[in-house]
């Protein structure tokens, strides 16, 4: 499922910066073309209109979500892991 978002997203003109806590990058890679990858979460964030999580992993439930929020052109996240509570 991530590889078909971000393949319908880059068919929607979206720039994608891509991290994978869990590693996979090697396999992403091979997978997808025309997309960064960065090293963690808020590099990943900076300067972005929208974060979408698409995984379940503990990195992203310790992530200080003030800061991620300062990082991001527009604080848009949408949860497709169920990381966060709505609140």
């Amino acid at each position: 499922p991530p590889i078909a978002i971000i393949r319908s997203l880059i068919d929607a003109r979206a720039t994608i910066r891509a991290f994978n806590p869990e590693g996979g990058v090697e396999m992403a890679r091979r997978a997808i073309s025309g997309i960064e990858y960065a090293e963690d979460t808020y590099n990943a964030a900076a300067e972005m209109d929208c974060l979408v999580l698409k995984t379940e992993s503990n990195a992203f439930r310790f992530s200080d979500l003030s800061r991620l929020k300062s990082v991001m052109e527009k604080p848009i996240m949408v949860d497709l892991g169920n990381v966060y509570r709505r609140a």
